[in-house]
């Protein structure tokens, strides 16, 4: 199910997936700090200003172009759609609104997770010494809230500095990881 406008919340919207990490902490650790959470859901703090969201909507239509592109060379008919916001069917407070949907007429669907970092430390962080992300990071986190919410089970993640520098990986769904 897909809901329109996700970034104007007024506290009646589904929490996203960007918010899965806080949620998760909050289950594996209930004496965390739910006030904060609660507060953050209901009254986000605008983000728009900062550097690194201004270059992720500036670069993704670019990075899109290029993940179609490389994928062209291995599927067949490779498709990218922009998509809306997912709900949970089993908790409607729950939501996700993944950087598109891939189909091509070899595989699945899959999605697509785009983040065009301002630096290498941004995107290395959440990454380990072979290029695999991390599974503690908040992008493994925000992945699988995704794959969970859609019931697409893999996703391309898409690492985009420019179109001759970037990292392609394929996540696929972990139903152990995001139990409590």
């Amino acid at each position: 199910m897909t809901y329109g406008g996700e970034s104007e919340r007024d506290g009646s919207h589904p929490a996203t997936s960007t918010e899965y990490t806080k949620i998760e902490t909050l289950k594996k650790n209930p004496l965390a700090d739910c006030m904060k959470l609660v507060k953050s859901l209901l009254d986000p703090t605008d983000i728009s200003h900062l550097p690194q969201i201004a270059r992720g909507v500036t670069e993704e239509m670019r990075a899109r172009e290029t993940v179609k592109h490389i994928l062209d060379e291995h599927h067949t008919n490779m498709q990218v759609s922009e998509c809306g916001l997912y709900l949970c069917v089993d908790q409607p407070y729950l939501g996700a609104s993944p950087n598109g949907i891939l189909t091509c007429s070899c595989c699945e669907p899959a999605l697509l997770g785009i983040k065009c970092p301002t630096n290498d430390l941004d995107a290395l962080k959440d990454l380990d010494e072979r290029l695999q992300l991390k599974k503690k990071f908040n992008y493994y986190v925000q992945i699988h809230g995704q794959m969970a919410i859609t019931g697409i089970h893999r996703t391309y993640f898409f690492i985009f500095y420019n179109v001759t520098q970037h990292h392609l990986k394929v996540i696929h769904f972990d139903k152990l990881f995001l139990m409590p």
